[in-house]
């Protein structure tokens, strides 16, 4: 197994929006090879399957780690059979250009959340709906459960083949520079930093919150030159990407957990020989310890290091909260359709 690093100052993707197909291939190949040129990637030497798995974070975060550690184990298993080169920093583009080649079979292994999906097919967006889960432990039984299977055939049918549900991006919180967050009045009139998800966007409108769709690698020089006033993320992703550097306070809203797991391109999958999808689904399986521990850790040890960087820390009270954005439930139920929504009531006692 081998991987590569890139700067970790680098922001934002190397491709634009809605890349084309001959531009994604040409891009893989070309950051492949230029890698291999400047002796920062090893080939795979005597490998019959050679695969690459990519993402967008950092080197330390906890996926990346869980990524070493599933091509060490594929490797291993396998006797050198198959070869898995991790590509971390977003080096083959963003999450959409990165799920396109995907579908495309231009890309084998990447980290796929539902929401990613969302442009394709809207269920998808049930993983946005704020508070839907207590803790990660529901969260994870819920995705390894029935929830987890009826989307694992969704995500079949557009493309991906999910391997496991067990590398969720985490528990979102709220920092910002006017005021800690302690019950939802605090959040009016701040302008906070979001992905483009209508719900998210919804849902922070009803908090009284002005939500600024903006793209991630441009958030930290909004945040610097005071564009917006906050943003919400995992802790993990606070700490990489250095946000306590130009925010003050930290609340722990966990107002939304988004699921992920270890997405194969289908039209590559379809192709393997029986035993070396068994071989790759059952070290993904394997893994799973794994991944949940590394992501448990990472949190817990963000939360250390940010209020070690001074960052203002509260603990939130989110009762208030969740009875302000329970109609989100009602107004999207339709779209999820009744099994789904079946199947969140099962693992979360949710009201619709």
């Amino acid at each position: 197994m081998r991987w590569y690093c890139l700067d970790n100052g680098r922001r934002g993707g190397i491709m634009k929006r809605n890349v084309s197909l001959l531009i994604a291939c040409v891009v893989v190949c070309w950051a492949i090879i230029l890698m291999q040129m400047c002796g920062c990637i090893a080939t795979a030497g005597a490998a019959e399957f050679n695969f690459r798995a990519s993402h967008s974070y950092d080197v330390s975060h906890p996926t990346h780690k869980s990524f070493v550690h599933y091509a060490e184990l594929v490797e291993k298993e396998s006797k050198g059979r198959i070869h898995i080169t991790v590509i971390p920093a977003g080096a083959l583009g963003q999450l959409d250009e990165m799920l396109n080649q995907m579908k495309f079979g231009a890309l084998e292994i990447n980290p796929i959340n539902p929401t990613t999906m969302a442009k394709a097919n809207q269920k998808f967006m049930f993983d946005e709906l704020p508070y839907l889960y207590p803790d990660m432990d529901t969260a994870i039984r819920a995705m390894r459960g029935d929830l987890g299977k009826i989307i694992g055939a969704l995500m079949y049918e557009d493309g991906v083949k999910m391997l496991n549900f067990t590398l969720p991006i985490g528990f979102r919180n709220m920092t910002n520079n006017i005021r800690p967050i302690e019950k939802p009045e605090d959040l009016k009139g701040l302008t906070i930093r979001v992905a483009e998800s209508r719900i998210r966007i919804e849902a922070f409108k009803l908090l009284g919150i002005s939500p600024t769709p903006m793209p991630f690698g441009e958030l930290y020089s909004a945040l610097k030159l005071k564009t917006v006033d906050g943003q919400e993320n995992p802790l993990s992703m606070i700490y990489a990407s250095r946000f306590y550097e130009v925010q003050k306070y930290l609340s722990l809203t966990r107002h939304l957990f988004n699921s992920g797991g270890l997405g194969f391109s289908r039209v590559i999958w379809d192709k393997l020989p029986k035993d070396v999808q068994e071989l790759l689904q059952r070290c993904a399986t394997e893994s799973e310890p794994f991944d949940l521990a590394a992501i448990g850790a990472a949190e817990s040890e963000a939360l250390g290091l940010l209020k070690g960087k001074g960052m203002m820390v509260n603990d939130v009270d989110t009762t208030p909260f969740r009875k302000i954005l329970r109609p989100v439930y009602s107004d999207w139920a339709p779209t999820f359709g009744p099994e789904i929504v079946s199947a969140i009531k099962k693992y979360t006692g949710a009201e619709f």
